[in-house]
């Protein structure tokens, strides 16, 4: 717009021109900005994992694989050769009782069960067993001949190849015929008893024979 003043004095004019207005400078778009840089951040991620889960599936690919895993065992047949609260040693099954008795009642429970006290055959099961007691009847006496050991079957008893207790044989008493394992502190062994007294008693029974299956023996 035009605007004319005059004064009195003398005649001036002024023109005043139109009045523009001058836009202010715009600020950056930096909320855009930082989305563009967020989201290329994002693909960033996206892109190394996808390069990691790539490798793994070629590393995967090309490595050779694994052996197979060994067959597992037949825990069924194995606990089948031998009866229910019995354990396997070599051919044998063992039982050990939980009360204590004379040696003529463990005898004859043992034969109820369909086994017999049992026969110590060599060092190595004699170990096994005295392991698991402390004293416990097992079929051996001398009642048919003092200082004879013999087992039940009527065998008599390696007295070099078992170990005895220290000093024993010793027949304190004179009535000491009946044999049984020790495991007590500085006392280890086989040793001799009165039949009389109360202790537990190890029975023993061969393992059950399995069946083979038709045609197993062909080669």
């Amino acid at each position: 717009m035009a605007a004319y003043f005059r004064s009195s004095s003398s005649d001036i004019s002024i023109e005043v021109g139109e009045y523009q207005e001058i836009p202010l400078p715009s600020k950056p778009k930096c909320k855009h900005l930082n989305a563009v840089v967020l989201s290329f951040g994002v693909l960033c991620v996206l892109q190394g994992a996808l390069n990691i889960a790539l490798r793994l599936t070629l590393r995967d690919c090309t490595a050779p694989p694994a052996p197979p895993a060994p067959p597992a065992p037949n825990t069924t047949e194995e606990s089948s050769l031998c009866p229910p609260l019995w354990f396997r040693f070599d051919t044998l099954c063992f039982f050990i009782s939980q009360q204590r008795n004379d040696f003529d009642f463990a005898r004859n429970d043992c034969q109820i069960r369909g086994a017999r006290l049992a026969k110590l055959h060599n060092r190595r099961q004699q170990d096994f067993l005295t392991a698991r007691v402390q004293a416990a009847w097992i079929g051996m006496t001398d009642r048919g001949r003092e200082g004879e050991w013999r087992w039940l079957d009527g065998f008599p008893v390696d007295r070099d190849g078992l170990l005895w207790a220290p000093g024993q044989p010793d027949n304190v008493s004179a009535e000491e015929d009946c044999g049984n394992i020790q495991n007590q502190r500085n006392f280890v062994g086989l040793n001799d008893s009165p039949c009389s007294n109360l202790m537990q008693w190890i029975c023993e029974r061969p393992v059950k024979q399995t069946r083979k299956q038709p045609g197993s023996d062909r080669k």
